[in-house]
This record gives C-alpha cells, structure tokens and sequence, in this order.
C-alpha cells in the first residue's frame, strides 16, 4: 500500500516546500506521536519514506495502514489540480477519537479550495455529516481535566485578530475581520488569510492555531475583544480553581504597547 506515495512526497519536498511544510504539520497534528517525514533517495534511486516518532525513524513498509491512508489523504492537497471526487473508507480508523474533528476540518478544506467532493463510509457521528457542529466527548482511561466549549464562530475569527502574531507566524500580517457574526464567513476569511501568505492551510487553519496564540499579546487582543475577554477570563478562573495558582496565556505586552486598543495591519 501507498507504493507512490514515497515518490510523490520526494517531488512535493523539491518542488513546493511550503506544502510539504503543510502536509508534515497536518500529520503532526492529527498524529502527535509523529515528529515529521523523513524522504531520503538511496544509492539505487529509489526513494525511502519514513516518519520520525521519538526520535526513530520508521520506515514505511512497517507503518500501520491508517497511518499510510491519512498521509495519503494529506499528500492529496499537493497536486497541482485536486481531484473532482475522493472516495474514503473510514478515514477515522489509526486516529484518536478526540482528533476525528480535525479529520472533518480537512475535508471540508478541502472541499471550499479544490471543490473536490468525498465519498466516505464511516461509523463516526462527526463525519457522517459535515454540516453540523457535532460534538464528542470520548471517554478513555486518562480523560481531559477540562472541556470549555468555544461557541462558533470566534476560534476562527480570534486568530485573526493580532495581526503581529499573525505575521510571525506567517511572514505577513493580516486585516482584523468585522463583526459579522458567520460561522462559514470567518472560517473563510482565515484560510484566505493564510494561502495570501502562501501556506496551505489543510485543517482550515486551526492546525496553526497554537503556533498563533504563541506570539499574541493576549492581554491586548482581551480589551479589544469581549467574546475573547470572556473566554481567557473564564479559561483563566476554571484554571485557578483546578491547580489554585494564578494562570497566565501567551506573551506578555512589551512596556510601549500596553494601553493601546486599536487594530493595526502588522
């Protein structure tokens, strides 16, 4: 299984970085026991895939086969023209049950860029229908110590609200949106952020979404937003109350900018 797949990794890495870059994001994502591909050309010209957990590589040929299908699925987003149609057995089989969200973020992605329609066989209550915000929760032997719902469609519409955090992450910054309440129209707006950046964005972004919250000024994007305030504030005291310590998210505001409260194009 996946006998190309090697190949079309090696092409991808030597002709379009950022995508490669994107694939190997999404699978980390999706996967977090895999720490990144490794495609290596032998001496007889074949072309070797691996992926790295834990410091080893793992060659290909021992992979579990939902691992080598949902790389393949995420390899998919790197041709040229996506395909009119992509038929998927289980796609949830080899993933997390917690991470079955993130599987119905690509697809849908994908759906709004390349327009490419999926025929999926699955028992998943999230995938069997993509158009409902369905929520799981998925017991297991060591479950969250806290579940916050995030209405919709703020997650979305709080990363674009730094345009400085935006800009380290991407190399340019971006327009805060309006107040437009759309649950589709921001999820829009931040996949076209980041492709006029010229990364893909395969999970509808949200793959991105730490690396963002890792440069913002979370106290500066709390005044300017209520819904935000609200959330970090609630966040906040839920934290207190769990580990009876003070709690504190993202960077701290440099001296100079601290009582600003105006949006700015980074």
């Amino acid at each position: 299984m996946g006998e190309e797949l090697a190949a079309f990794l090696n092409t991808l890495k030597a002709l379009n970085a950022n995508q490669f870059e994107a694939v190997e994001k999404a699978l980390q994502i999706l996967m977090p026991n895999i720490d990144g591909i490794e495609i290596e050309v032998s001496d007889l010209g074949e072309v070797e895939l691996r992926l790295k957990e834990g410091g080893v590589a793992i060659p290909a040929r021992v992979l579990s086969e939902g691992t080598l299908r949902m790389l393949g699925l995420l390899a998919l987003t790197g041709v040229d023209e996506g395909p009119a149609l992509v038929g998927f057995e289980e796609p949830e089989n080899g993933i997390h049950p917690r991470r079955i969200q993130l599987i119905a973020e690509l697809l849908k992605t994908q759906e709004a860029l390349n327009q490419t329609q999926h025929i999926i066989t699955t028992h998943s209550p999230i995938l069997s229908d993509l158009n409902e915000r369905m929520r799981e929760i998925v017991g297991g032997d060591e479950p969250a110590p806290m579940i916050l719902a995030i209405p919709d469609p703020h997650i979305e519409r709080w990363l674009l609200l730094d345009g400085s955090a935006f800009k380290a992450v991407f190399g340019q910054g971006c327009s805060a949106p309006d107040r437009k309440c759309s649950r589709n129209r921001y999820k829009q707006l931040l996949i076209e952020a980041i492709c006029d950046a010229g990364r893909p964005p395969l999970l509808g972004g949200l793959e991105y979404a730490e690396d963002i919250l890792r440069h913002m000024y979370i106290e500066r994007v709390t005044r300017v937003d209520r819904s935000f305030g609200r959330f970090v504030g609630d966040l906040r005291q839920r934290h207190q109350v769990l580990h009876r310590r003070p709690a504190f998210l993202g960077r701290r505001e440099p001296p100079a900018l601290r009582g600003g409260t105006g949006h700015r194009r980074a």
